[in-house]
């Protein structure tokens, strides 16, 4: 149903390098950039993620509610990409855990503020 997800951030550079690191752990690369974007994912209209420097200009500002969820495979994966984050500079909104029966997730706010959640479902 969602063909991609963009989030403002404020370097591309600064913001790919994390988004580098964390994603490549569960097999998702970028699949193009230019000069205000870089979009990751596996195949086209998949629901990819895409980093994006406000077309305004002004600064990029995390929705209040937004959020991005990226699956993983398992639990050990949650807890690893949960962990990543922190080392690379995220901030914890949440530690890696059961939330219901059929949800394992963490939460994290990257390095612009954007609210991410790591997931599985066991």
């Amino acid at each position: 149903m969602i063909g991609f997800a963009t989030i403002g951030v404020k370097s591309l550079e600064q913001a790919g390098k994390f988004y580098d690191e964390i994603l490549s752990e569960i097999g998702i690369t970028m699949m193009w950039k230019n000069n205000r974007a870089v979009m990751y994912g596996k195949k086209k209209d998949s629901g990819n993620l895409c980093l994006i420097l406000p077309y305004d200009k002004e600064d990029p500002s995390p929705g209040n509610g937004s959020m991005v969820a990226l699956y993983a495979e398992s639990k050990d994966i949650v807890d690893r990409l949960h962990k990543k984050s922190l080392n690379l500079g995220a901030v914890n909104e949440g530690d890696p855990g059961k939330r219901d029966e059929n949800f394992y997730g963490s939460y994290i706010r990257d390095l612009d503020g954007n609210k991410i959640c790591f997931y599985c479902r066991p």
